[in-house]
């Protein structure tokens, strides 16, 4: 049977859409690999993920608008703007293993830890108004501990075996309800602000006109090295300050 993917919730992650078209479709694991996605020992990252082309034949969307609106790809096509086509060309293409790598991220067979983390009250929400929990891509930024909108910390789930898809994967409601630190909770509020910005838009980082910007204020010495003590002194200043 020919199955479109679920529509996208707000925030959603692709991979949460992948993983709600799976639990719907009933098959086997490997079976809905091979038939839907090409391969039964396909490996989906739920973060990076690729093969968006392929993806893209059964969604609404094309793949480069899920590419820049459900992964995390904005954020590291935008930080490591060298790689960035090599990040882009690996994900459209399937080459996760490039992508992984591209992106500096450790690969599957490095055995890395991988979990996804939800707020449970996002959840409880989402359960109340969609009849299901999903996953938010903002929640999946590296370094956000808290949810930005609820301001407690996020709980994590560990995602395991190759393909990462299991029926048992999509978030819980229950979990402790601690509030985040405040500083943990103003870097949350920025990146989802920063990753909405990367998302709307193509924006491109002038490494040399930062470079000249830290020249500026003494940050740079005269051999062209980033003084990174002093660096990190003020950064801790404006944290403090803030």
């Amino acid at each position: 049977m020919d199955m479109q993917l679920p529509a996208c919730f707000p925030d959603e992650l692709l991979f949460s859409r992948i993983l709600r078209h799976f639990t719907l479709s009933g098959s086997r694991l490997t079976n809905y690999l091979e038939v839907y996605w090409g391969a039964r020992r396909a490996s989906i990252h739920p973060l990076i993920t690729s093969g968006l082309s392929i993806f893209s034949s059964r969604a609404s969307e094309n793949s480069e608008q899920l590419l820049h609106t459900q992964t995390l790809a904005p954020l590291f096509t935008y930080f490591l703007p060298s790689r960035a086509m090599l990040i882009k060309n690996a994900m459209l293409q399937g080459d996760c293993a490039a992508a992984l790598r591209a992106c500096q991220l450790p690969s599957f067979k490095q055995h890395a830890p991988l979990v996804l983390k939800y707020c449970p009250i996002c959840s409880e929400q989402d359960l109340r108004k969609y009849g299901v929990t999903y996953w938010h891509r903002v929640q999946q930024i590296y370094g956000v501990t808290v949810c930005p909108k609820h301001r407690i910390c996020l709980i994590n789930k560990q995602v395991r075996g190759r393909a990462r898809l299991s029926r048992e994967l999509l978030p819980c409601t229950d979990g402790v309800l601690e509030e985040g630190s405040p500083e943990a909770i103003r870097f949350a509020r920025y990146a989802a602000d920063l990753l909405k910005c990367l998302s709307a838009e193509t924006v491109v980082f002038d490494a040399n006109r930062y470079l000249l910007k830290l020249k500026e204020r003494g940050y740079v010495t005269r051999g062209h090295r980033i003084r990174r003590k002093r660096v990190r002194r003020r950064m801790k200043l404006d944290r403090i300050s803030f």
